[in-house]
């Protein structure tokens, strides 16, 4: 794996249920590490959903139960932190994986598409779905996995109850997006190995030219 440039911002777009969790976490809880290494993960929370839903115009919650979008000020916070940090940056959410057309230009326009470097975690279907699945249930689904199945591949895009289903899971439309505005050669594809657990922490250490085992689980 070749290292992105010197001053790029490492913009870790998706997708959801592709280890993005952990990822953010072992970032989070590497953050003076990786300050003398001399690369930035901006803020101090684990992740940067709340500034992906602000500038996505998503909302924090339910809508039709109170759920509002976030403050835009939690987008203007990283891109100051972003763009004034002169060595690499990290920003990572799946929750950009969502973005529109609209979104990705401000988000592009924001952070310069020369500083720009899109990385895309993948993971086969196989193992995506029941993750998915389990993701739904948390939040309240009550449907047997079957019968999910069939929803989900009956007449895609539509998958009730499930509707964004497809949306964060449009991998070539969003890949796509992204290569249009950055040039194929400034987005990274990164596709998940079951059989080799660090192989994704061991791919952004590559990435950000960091040292080997940096990048930990956090227990």
């Amino acid at each position: 794996v070749q290292p992105v440039a010197a001053d790029a911002i490492l913009f870790h777009a998706g997708f959801h249920k592709t280890g993005t969790t952990a990822l953010q976490s072992a970032f989070a809880s590497s953050r003076p590490a990786l300050i003398e290494a001399g690369v930035c993960y901006p803020g101090d929370l684990r992740s940067h959903h709340r500034a992906a839903m602000a500038v996505t115009g998503r909302t924090w919650g339910w809508e039709a139960r109170g759920g509002r979008p976030p403050r835009g000020i939690y987008w203007d916070e990283l891109v100051t932190e972003a763009t004034s940090h002169p060595g690499r940056v990290v920003i990572d959410s799946e929750a950009f994986s969502l973005a529109t057309d609209e979104a990705l230009d401000l988000i592009v326009s924001a952070l310069g598409a020369d500083r720009l470097h899109a990385v895309l975690t993948l993971r086969p279907f196989a193992t995506l779905l029941p993750s998915s699945y389990q993701q739904y249930l948390k939040y309240g689904l009550a449907m047997p996995y079957p019968q999910w199945l069939e929803n989900v591949f009956a007449a895609p895009p539509e998958c009730p109850p499930s509707p964004n289903f497809w949306r964060r899971n449009d991998h070539a439309g969003v890949i796509e997006r992204w290569a249009a505005r950055l040039g194929p050669d400034k987005v990274t594809l990164i596709v998940l190995d079951d059989a080799d657990r660090a192989g994704l922490y061991r791919t952004f250490e590559a990435l950000l030219e960091l040292p080997e085992g940096l990048l930990v689980p956090d227990p």
